[in-house]
């Protein structure tokens, strides 16, 4: 007779602890199931970046390791010079599933990137989603948000973002991704906005936000907002305005953009204008439930990563925008298995 209890089904840390010890062993799969060194230590640098974003992950890490270790698939799985947290109780060992679901290493390795490759997907540039967040999105999905004072939030997929209301101010932290807010007109307490290096401030008006690895970009669509750059200056825009944060040099770059542009991706519409390729990906890993991995012809992913790209891609299948933009420079995307694309230049066109 078990005793539920104690551990009932639906408690919150032991549904963590399982979550995270699952996708401890997907990242033991997705490193084994890498077609090259390249990408493996892409993947590699990935997983040190989940290791080091919360403890518990180091207490799954080595349950799963010894698992690995004990099946007979043992992997140089720390990188000199990185440290795991250490567990606050022995590990313990736990048990693959069953042999007819896992019936060939190959068929191994596959069924586990099912999960390490959403979970890639979001710390392979760098970043993780915050799961402490009030409001969050997973691939491929949005959310609309009503607050208290009637103002609406679009929220992207793969966005997170906080509110504090109180009697004199009205206040959201964006963490990661992009929002399009509809501010309800309340002069006494201004709308507040934190994005990274960046603070808007609005009392009644519509403004698209976007804060990825790379910048962070405010766009108008109607209304007027102020913009304050963390120790620099600060910039009022009108409907029409874009500016841009860069996360290299922290420069700033104004444009214009069209209000249809602006409502574009959410109605599944990616919209670029002279971007980089790399920060289109970043975007479009938002929509990709699995890994994409840029891998230019020289190993190092800095030939196609700052080419431009103008165009408008669907945002439901962003693997045809990937092989579009590639095609443009005479690159490709290669299907390693349905969660992992890898997106190459080809040689001697860089």
């Amino acid at each position: 007779m078990t005793d539920t209890a104690k551990t009932p089904p639906d408690d919150p840390a032991r549904r963590q602890a399982d979550e995270a010890l699952g996708q401890a062993i997907d990242w033991l799969m997705a490193e084994q199931a890498a077609a090259t060194a390249s990408e493996r230590a892409q993947i590699q640098a990935a997983r040190v970046q989940w290791l080091a974003d919360d403890p518990l992950r180091g207490k799954a890490w080595r349950k799963a390791e010894r698992v690995w270790r004990l099946s007979g698939e043992a992997l140089p799985l720390i990188q000199p010079g990185v440290s795991v947290p250490m567990a606050e109780t022995p590990p313990v060992v736990v048990a693959f599933p069953s042999p007819s679901v896992r019936k060939t290493p190959w068929r191994r390795r596959v069924g586990g990137l099912a999960a390490a490759a959403c979970l890639a997907l979001v710390v392979i540039s760098g970043g993780w989603m915050p799961w402490g967040a009030e409001y969050r999105t997973g691939t491929g999905t949005m959310q609309q948000i009503t607050l208290a004072d009637g103002s609406q939030i679009s929220l992207a997929a793969g966005s997170a973002l906080d509110t504090a209301l109180s009697a004199d101010r009205r206040g959201v932290i964006l963490r990661e991704g992009q929002a399009f807010f509809q501010v309800a007109p309340d002069r006494q307490r201004p709308f507040v906005v934190s994005a990274g290096a960046m603070t808007i401030t609005v009392t009644g008006t519509a403004f698209d936000v976007q804060r990825e690895e790379t910048e962070t970009v405010v766009a108008v669509a109607s209304g007027a907002v102020e913009v304050r750059i963390e120790g620099g200056e600060t910039l009022s825009l009108k409907p029409g305005d874009r500016v841009r944060l860069t996360a290299t040099g922290r420069a700033v770059q104004r444009d214009r953009v069209t209000a249809q542009e602006l409502g574009l991706w959410r109605d599944g519409r990616l919209v670029v204008s002279n971007q980089p390729v790399v920060q289109v990906i970043e975007t479009l890993r938002h929509h990709f439930h699995g890994l994409i991995v840029l891998q230019d012809a020289d190993g190092k992913g800095q030939m196609l990563a700052g080419r431009a790209v103008t165009g408008v891609f669907d945002l439901r299948d962003p693997r045809t925008a990937l092989e579009t933009i590639a095609r443009l420079h005479g690159g490709s995307v290669r299907q390693i298995t349905p969660y992992v694309l890898v997106v190459s230049a080809a040689d001697g066109k860089n």
